[in-house]
């Protein structure tokens, strides 16, 4: 490249033949994904001129090109040098499950619910530069990610076969109404077998560190244990992985007390589309997180990376170990 300006484009050269005529052509594209010029491109033997557009083929489609990350990136790339915080809080609770983890009667019991497969996959450290990569090529009009070589997205399928996480029976929903802190008190002691401190309640919402005292702290044993303290025991585990895994929210330490009416009856919370409503808060997060203002995400983030692992696998980790018995995360 002789100059600064060849520097900055990309030169394809195309070699076609057919028949006895040959047609070389360049066509000069630049880095900028959302340029609105049209490529260049030039015919030689015989003189032909033609241009293709590099955008869809209707451009209204995307229309909030001008407030997405990815356009700001391009005008002012020193001002987004670092990655999207991604904030989670269950480091612990994953040491925790790792040092002791759960079996027998409390493990049957958190399949029942459905979520088995969560607990087989662990914890995944996440990769900040990757997950803000997607980020920049996810489109919120059409919630796909936008790659040079055409669209791609994360499906029911996926959340399924990833996590495990049931896809089909009723959805995940209900009213948020307001809830008195005599009512806080009352569901987590009828459902989770504790009540927590005043100060540990905001609004109809339990701290995250607070159940999470209750599970590392409480000495359990399950020989000792009865089949109630079991019941407790799984729902305490769900409630936690549901407020810090499957669907933290921004504060990323509170836990809303509706999810306690889907834990009452173990075997009945499988027949749940849990897969539904983390792929519907996977885009909703995806598309907050696309504004040029935004510094960080939340969400089922950890389900995003292994799904880029196994759809680019050039850049995955080794595959250390295969389960068949557990979702495809959990090699």
């Amino acid at each position: 490249m002789n100059s600064k300006n060849d520097a900055q484009i990309e030169v394809f050269t195309y070699e076609h033949k057919a028949k006895h005529s040959r047609y070389i052509f360049n066509i000069k594209r630049s880095f900028n994904p959302f340029i609105t010029d049209k490529y260049s491109v030039n015919f030689y033997q015989p003189k032909m001129n033609f241009e293709c557009h590099p955008g869809p083929l209707n451009a209204s489609v995307l229309f909030l090109d001008k407030n997405h990350r990815a356009f700001e990136v391009f005008k002012n790339p020193t001002a987004y040098d670092e990655p999207l915080n991604i904030r989670r809080s269950d480091r612990t609770f994953w040491q925790h499950m790792k040092e002791n983890p759960v079996s027998g009667r409390v493990e049957g019991l958190i399949h029942a619910a459905g979520f088995s497969g969560i607990l087989q996959i662990g914890y995944k450290y996440v990769d900040h530069a990757l997950i803000t990569a997607l980020v920049e090529r996810w489109r919120p009009e059409t919630h796909t990610f936008h790659l040079p070589f055409g669209e791609t997205t994360v499906t029911l399928q996926d959340v399924n076969v990833l996590w495990g996480l049931p896809i089909d029976g009723l959805p995940i929903s209900g009213a948020d109404t307001g809830m008195s802190m005599y009512t806080v008190h009352d569901k987590c002691q009828t459902v989770l077998g504790f009540t927590p401190e005043e100060a540990e309640v905001k609004g109809k919402r339990v701290k995250s560190l607070r159940v999470l005292e209750q599970i590392t702290s409480s000495n359990f044993s399950e020989n000792e244990a009865s089949d109630e303290d079991c019941i407790f025991r799984a729902r305490q585990i769900i409630f936690y992985l549901i407020g810090c895994t499957i669907f933290p929210d921004n504060a990323n330490n509170l836990i809303d007390v509706k999810f306690l009416e889907f834990l009452v009856d173990l075997p009945a919370c499988s027949g749940y589309s849990w897969g539904g409503a983390v792929l519907a808060l996977l885009y909703k997060n995806l598309c907050n997180a696309t504004a040029p203002n935004a510094i960080a995400i939340t969400g089922p983030v950890a389900l995003l990376q292994v799904w880029a692992w196994e759809r680019f696998r050039c850049f995955a980790p080794a595959i250390a170990r295969f389960q068949y018995n557990a979702p495809l995360a959990a090699r």
